[in-house]
C-alpha cells in the first residue's frame, strides 16, 4: 500500500485476518483505531505505530478459537507431515486422551496449513452405532474429497477423471459402491466378479490402495484423519494396517484419534499397532494431558480482557473445577439467556453496565451456589463486575442465605 501509513495498513490487514479472533471484534474498536490515526495525522502529519485493538472489546463473552497449551503436540503433528513431504513415506500418528481433551482440535490445526496445492486433508469420524458397517468412516472421508473434485472446472476434472479411471481399472465398481458420488466423475462401472471372502478383502485393499494413491501424490500429499478409533470396525482396522505397512503406499499421513480410557491392552487397535511396529511401520503416539493452570489462565485473560493478577483467583477455581479439560471451559449457559447484559470497559475489561432484575440475580446465584463451594464469594469479589454495589450487596445476602441452608 504505497503512500498509506503503516499503522493504517495494519488496521486493514487486521480486518482481513484469516481467523476470526485475529480480526476486530467490534465496529467501535475499528473506529477508535482509525480515529487515532486521523487525529495523529492531522497533528503530526504522520502516524507512528501503536497497539491495535486497545479498545476493541466485544460486548459478548467470547472464548477464542485458538488452542492453549498444545504447541508441542501441534508441532509434532506438523513435523510428521513435513517428513511425509520430504521423504515420501507413510506416517501413522495417533493422538490419544480422554473425552473433551482436544484431540480433534489439535488435528484440525494441521488442516489449517494444508491448503492446496501443499496438501490434501480428508477426515471421517467413527460412530459407536455403526460399528457393523465396514469402511463407513472411510466412505465419509473420501466422499468430501470427491465432492470437492466435482466443484472444479472442466479441465481439472478431466485430469482427475483420467487418473481415477487408470487407477481403478476394471474394479471401479468397488469404489463406486463405497462412494456413490464417484460415479459422477468416472461414470457407471461394470460389475466385478465374485470371489471368496478372503480374496475379496485382498482385492478391495488393492483397489483402495490405488484409489488413495490418486490423492496421495508427491505434489500434494494426503493427510487422512480418522476420529474415535475406539469404535472402528475390523475391516477398516485391517485396511489401516495394510496402508501403514505396504511399500507402495507413499505420501500419506494417517492420523487417528481415540479415547485412551476406552482402548485397553486387549482392544484390537492395540494388537494391530503392535503388528504395524513389528512390520517396521512408522508409528508415533501423541498423548494429550490436561491443561496446566497457566494455559487456563491465558484462556481466561484473553476472554475477559483483564490483567492476569485480577484473573488469578478465577483461574485457580476454573482449573480446579474442570481438571484442565478444555471442553468444560465454555461458559455459555445451557438455558435461555436472562436479562443480564454484560458491558465492557477498555481499561478494566468486563463489568456490568445494566443492573439485572432481583429475580434474575437470585436465580443465577442459586444456580451458582449449587455448583460451587463457599469459596466462590472470595473468587467472585475480585472480578470487575463486582465493583457494582448492587451486585456485591446481593451476592453477600445470597451467600448468607446459602450458609444458613448449609447449617440446617
Amino acid at each position: 500500500m504505497d503512500g498509506v501509513p503503516a499503522p493504517v495498513a495494519a488496521v486493514v490487514m487486521k480486518l482481513l485476518a484469516k481467523t476470526a479472533e485475529d480480526r476486530y471484534q467490534t465496529a467501535a474498536g475499528v473506529a477508535a483505531d482509525l480515529q487515532y490515526c486521523l487525529t495523529t495525522w492531522e497533528v503530526q502529519r504522520r502516524v507512528d505505530p501503536f497497539p491495535l485493538g486497545a479498545q476493541d472489546v466485544s460486548d459478548r463473552l467470547l472464548i477464542s478459537e485458538k488452542l492453549y497449551g498444545r504447541e508441542a503436540e501441534i508441532e509434532a503433528l506438523l513435523a510428521a507431515f513435513d517428513r511425509v513431504v520430504s521423504q515420501g513415506t507413510t506416517q501413522l500418528v495417533l493422538v490419544s486422551g480422554y473425552s473433551g481433551i482436544g484431540k480433534s482440535s489439535v488435528v484440525h490445526e494441521l488442516h489449517k496449513v494444508l491448503v492446496p496445492p501443499r496438501g490434501i486433508f480428508a477426515s471421517g469420524k467413527f460412530d459407536q452405532y455403526k460399528r457393523d458397517i465396514p469402511y463407513a468412516t472411510l466412505a465419509q472421508a473420501f466422499q468430501s474429497l470427491v465432492r470437492q473434485l466435482l466443484s472444479k472446472n472442466d479441465a481439472e476434472l478431466v485430469r482427475w477423471r483420467s487418473a481415477l479411471v487408470e487407477a481403478l481399472g476394471v474394479n471401479g465398481a468397488l469404489m463406486v459402491g463405497l462412494i456413490p458420488e464417484l460415479a459422477l466423475i468416472v461414470g457407471e462401472q461394470p460389475a466385478v466378479a465374485e470371489l471368496p471372502p478372503q480374496d475379496e478383502q485382498t482385492r478391495f485393499q488393492l483397489v483402495f490402495r490405488r484409489f488413495l494413491g490418486v490423492f496421495a501424490q508427491a505434489e500434494h500429499p494426503l493427510a487422512l484423519f480418522l476420529d474415535d478409533l475406539q469404535w472402528l470396525d475390523k475391516a477398516t482396522l485391517d485396511l489401516i494396517e495394510h496402508l501403514a505397512t505396504h511399500p507402495e503406499v507413499r505420501h500419506l499421513l494417517l492420523v487417528g484419534a481415540y479415547r485412551d480410557n476406552e482402548v485397553g491392552a486387549s482392544h484390537p487397535l492395540r494388537r494391530t499397532l503392535g503388528e504395524i511396529r513389528s512390520a517396521k511401520g512408522q508409528v508415533q503416539e501423541i498423548v494429550l494431558a490436561p491443561l496446566a493452570p497457566g494455559d487456563v489462565g491465558h484462556l481466561i485473560v484473553d476472554a475477559l480482557h483483564c490483567d492476569g493478577a485480577i484473573a488469578e483467583p478465577l483461574v485457580q477455581l476454573v482449573h480446579e473445577k474442570t481438571a484442565g479439560n478444555p471442553a468444560l471451559h465454555d461458559p455459555q449457559p445451557a438455558r435461555p439467556r436472562d436479562r443480564r447484559r454484560p458491558g465492557i470497559s477498555p481499561a478494566r475489561g468486563y463489568r456490568m453496565v445494566t443492573k439485572p432484575s432481583e429475580q434474575d440475580v437470585r436465580q443465577e446465584l442459586d444456580r451458582m451456589w449449587r455448583l460451587l463451594d463457599g469459596r466462590a464469594i472470595e473468587q467472585l469479589s475480585d472480578l470487575p463486575l463486582m465493583s457494582d454495589p448492587g451486585w456485591r450487596a446481593t451476592l453477600l445476602v445470597q451467600q448468607a442465605a446459602h450458609d444458613q441452608g448449609q447449617e440446617r
